[in-house]
């Protein structure tokens, strides 16, 4: 992780922006304060989770996890530290977190403003990438992690694609369940496994390599919008299972379209 300097910041405070930031400032939405989580980011309106987050919550049970990702490109043009900042204020207000720690850095040709939150239930990290002048490239990077469960998976992942959409973030929104079955489970019982999760969501195995040393499954729901092409095939659900001998356990993730996730 990139050590910053960082400080405590709320969402009030009055800032001199850019003229591309007073842009920014004009397509900011107003939430409610039923949006408003506070000092705990798993907490608040839950919406309905999607088939796949209850096939998972019913075939895996130990330790579940969620995050929601999104990483993509947006405005064009040098934006100054007073933009970055304001575009992660407002995105901050969105998932509904009203204190956090922000802070920049540096890394080569690179200016990164982050703003994080952590909490025993959840941990946000966004960041706004900025190369230098000569290239005027900016990007976003949107990380949120539900620590106990995933039954807010559905609600955070529709805050975070809302922000993509005002931002013109043209990726898709990623989630990856991961949680953990005790012992060291053979092929077919991992098999057993994913064709139950595969079952429940109506979802059709495209391809696999299962052995050993890697197991991975893509399969394709036609009721998920996003997906990806896997040569002349359309994969939006990625199973993948690996064993931790240290604490004896086969960790199992499920993640749409796929899994960026290190295993």
């Amino acid at each position: 992780m990139r050590k910053i300097k960082s400080r405590k910041l709320g969402n009030s405070g009055n800032y001199r922006f850019q003229r591309i930031a007073m842009i920014i400032a004009c397509v900011l939405w107003i939430y409610t304060a039923g949006r408003l989580i506070g000092t705990n980011i798993a907490k608040g309106n839950i919406v309905e989770s999607s088939n796949m987050v209850n096939a998972f919550c019913e075939n895996v049970y130990n330790n579940t996890s969620a995050k929601i990702t999104l990483r993509g490109k947006i405005a064009d043009g040098y934006l100054s530290e007073s933009a970055r900042k304001l575009i992660l204020c407002d995105m901050a207000q969105t998932i509904g977190i009203k204190e956090y720690d922000y802070g920049n850095s540096t890394e080569g040709n690179k200016y990164y403003t982050i703003i994080r939150k952590n909490s025993v239930n959840g941990y946000v990290e966004m960041s706004v990438i900025c190369d230098d002048e000569s290239t005027n490239d900016n990007y976003a990077v949107i990380v949120v992690e539900l620590k106990n469960g995933v039954g807010s998976t559905e609600y955070y992942r529709n805050l975070v694609e809302e922000i993509g959409k005002r931002y013109g973030i043209n990726e898709e929104v990623n989630i990856c369940l991961n949680g953990d079955v005790y012992g060291k489970l053979d092929i077919s019982e991992m098999n057993s496994i994913s064709d139950k999760l595969l079952k429940e969501i109506n979802a059709k195995k495209i391809t696999e390599r299962t052995d050993e040393d890697i197991y991975t499954i893509y399969a394709y729901d036609k009721d998920i919008d996003n997906y990806i092409s896997l040569g002349k095939n359309k994969v939006n659900v990625n199973i993948t299972m690996n064993y931790n001998e240290k604490n004896n356990t086969t960790k199992i993730y499920m993640a749409t379209p796929i899994n960026n996730e290190d295993y």
